[in-house]
């Protein structure tokens, strides 16, 4: 499951940059060392609210539950400082010969004092280049509640489509929610 905030990004599909936008970030892999910035970011309000995460993890099964392996990856977004801002985890299925060109965005997610900075922008476009340029993934899907408007429209202009909605798909807060099925496909030209 997928969060973000609705923020410019830093590169648009159709190449464009916006200016100011994360300009002091930058995308590496996550280590061991980033556990507790990663449970933070994971253990707030508005990640709670737009993930399948339930509430009271601890920072362990935090981070074994995101360490990366054979088909799973961590990327990070840090500040000059390397400080954890954003986070995305992307599953793979090298190993499955006839799944191998689809990559799944399971989780996208950004500290409550840096939404609408830029960092999601970034690690979805760093993302899109890696699938794209180094691991011959075709297909790039995610899931979005529909109540998350603001990740939907930044995931359109990075190319993805609505696929199709799952009706009662999570259950937050008491009630069940609705998600959309988004990909973006390598031989379908992104919107402009």
């Amino acid at each position: 499951m997928t969060l973000t905030e609705s923020s410019p990004t830093p590169q648009a599909a159709n190449g464009d940059r916006s200016p100011d936008v994360g300009t002091d970030l930058r995308v590496r892999a996550a280590t061991a060392d980033d556990a507790e910035q990663l449970h933070a970011i994971l253990d707030s309000p508005h990640v709670l609210d737009g993930t399948m995460r339930i509430p009271h993890s601890t920072v362990e099964s935090t981070w074994e539950s995101l360490r990366p392996n054979t088909d799973q990856r961590l990327l990070v977004a840090v500040d000059r400082s390397d400080r954890v801002v954003g986070l995305l985890v992307l599953v793979t299925h090298l190993g499955a010969p006839r799944f191998h060109h689809v990559a799944h965005i399971d989780l996208v997610a950004t500290h409550p004092a840096h939404q609408g900075r830029g960092a999601a922008g970034l690690l979805i476009n760093t993302v899109i280049e890696m699938a794209e340029q180094w691991m011959a993934i075709e297909r790039l899907e995610l899931i979005v509640f529909t109540g998350n408007v603001g990740a939907a429209r930044l995931y359109e202009r990075l190319g993805f489509r609505v696929e199709g909605t799952m009706e009662h798909y999570g259950f937050a807060r008491g009630r069940y929610v609705d998600a959309h099925v988004m990909a973006r496909l390598t031989s379908r030209p992104a919107a402009r």
